[in-house]
């Protein structure tokens, strides 16, 4: 009783913290951050334009991301403790040195390899899913019927990106603020960083490069997975209020051309929503899935098998591996509902030819929504290679699993020999 009555208090809350003024405002504050953070990418209609000045300086950080990343490989490859010291090594003389600076890297990698895929894809033009969704939400300030939404999907959108933007307002700057610790700790634990003054002005740039390069490009990062897994939700509730429609289509008792028409007509445009959400960000969702599934087994293995040497180092680098973990279950299993709805809408199309009468214009919207579904699977996939369902989610966390006994394994053979 306790448990019904606090889960009912969490909904009113919830329910109170999203309503449509605050849910308008939240997407303008998240475009505001994004802003100043250098984290919006054109094709969202922004109450601030980016400028090219703006636009610049955006390519400008891209690049010594770049620059740090390639410093990191060349810290790993490098040998010589003096050069690894003027490329700014905090970790020279450390236990698991490598471990730390390869973690680092593969961070930076995330952040700035995601950003420069950004700029790829404003190549092509605009980015439209963020026009056609967060802009026409925006100016319709949540008009539950412009989408055609049910009053209990369009509460269930607002309470889940009411929890997205928390999600990016809080985690963010945690997420920085210990990334930047840690490696301002790291400098001062350390004596051969301030040993002599060349050590010390060396350490002391790149650290604090480092840690600038790393804040801009997490709030990069964090900003693009929210905006890209906040369409997920959007499209799994729109297709659970398309199937209600199409069933009480079939509870009616004189069929209704006009309601199939409108049912197949919001059913298709979802689906070129879907598609055109691959299209434009593809190639941004793959590469994050895959530098993030890297980086969250590297880091969740060699804090908990091997260690830093330290418990604090542990414990944060931990926390990174969780985090990374979780974002990419979280965007698979919401893809994986949405791959659902859409097998849910492709029974009620069978129940409606089997149970209703149709007219020669809706049996052929009918025929072709049905062998659209058919001939290639419908669902958020990666770059179009793999769509992201259930099946596909367990062999995810299967090849994780996998991987994980593999590094286990070789280190214990190393252990022992």
């Amino acid at each position: 009783m306790a448990g019904k009555t606090d889960e009912n208090y969490f909904h009113r809350w919830l329910a109170l913290k999203s309503t449509k003024e605050k849910s308008v405002d939240l997407l303008n504050a998240f475009e505001m951050s994004g802003y100043r953070w250098f984290s919006t990418i054109r094709g969202y209609k922004q109450v601030k334009p980016i400028t090219r000045k703006h636009y610049i300086i955006g390519l400008t950080i891209d690049f010594l991301g770049l620059i740090t990343v390639l410093r990191g490989f060349l810290i790993i490859l490098i040998p010589n403790s003096t050069i690894r010291i003027l490329l700014g090594d905090l970790f020279v003389g450390s236990p698991a040195e490598e471990i730390q600076v390869s973690l680092i890297t593969m961070l930076f990698t995330l952040s700035s390899g995601l950003k420069y895929n950004g700029f790829l894809v404003e190549r092509k033009g605009p980015i439209r899913v963020y026009q056609i969704l967060y802009h026409e939400i925006r100016v319709s300030k949540f008009d539950r019927k412009q989408f055609m939404l049910t009053r209990e999907d369009d509460s269930s959108l607002r309470k889940g990106w009411y929890l997205f933007g928390r999600f990016y307002f809080i985690a963010t700057p945690l997420t920085c603020l210990g990334i930047a610790g840690w490696l301002i700790f790291a400098f001062t634990v350390n004596p051969i960083n301030y040993s002599n003054p060349v050590n010390l002005i060396a350490t002391s740039f790149w650290t604090i490069l480092t840690s600038i390069i790393f804040t801009l490009g997490a709030y990069s990062t964090i900003w693009l997975y929210c905006h890209n897994t906040m369409f997920i939700p959007f499209v799994t509730l729109s297709l659970n209020s398309v199937q209600k429609l199409g069933k009480s289509i079939m509870g009616h008792k004189k069929t209704a051309q006009g309601d199939i028409l409108k049912y197949f007509a919001q059913q298709n445009r979802i689906y070129n929503f879907i598609h055109l959400c691959t299209t434009d960000l593809g190639t941004i969702i793959s590469y994050g899935v895959l530098i993030v599934s890297a980086t969250a087994d590297f880091a969740m293995f060699t804090s908990i098998f091997i260690g830093t040497g330290s418990d604090l180092f542990d414990y944060i680098i931990l926390s990174v591996g969780i985090m990374s973990f979780g974002a990419i279950v979280g965007i698979n299993v919401f893809s994986a509902f949405t791959t659902h709805r859409i097998a849910l809408c492709n029974s009620v199309n069978y129940q409606l030819a089997r149970r209703c009468k149709l007219d020669l214009q809706s049996s052929i919207k009918l025929l072709a929504t049905c062998e659209r579904i058919n001939t290639a699977p419908i669902g958020f996939t990666l770059s179009g290679i793999a769509i992201m369902d259930s099946e596909h989610l367990l062999l995810y966390l299967l090849e994780n699993a996998g991987l994980m006994l593999m590094f286990i394994t070789n280190f214990n053979k190393a252990t022992v020999n």
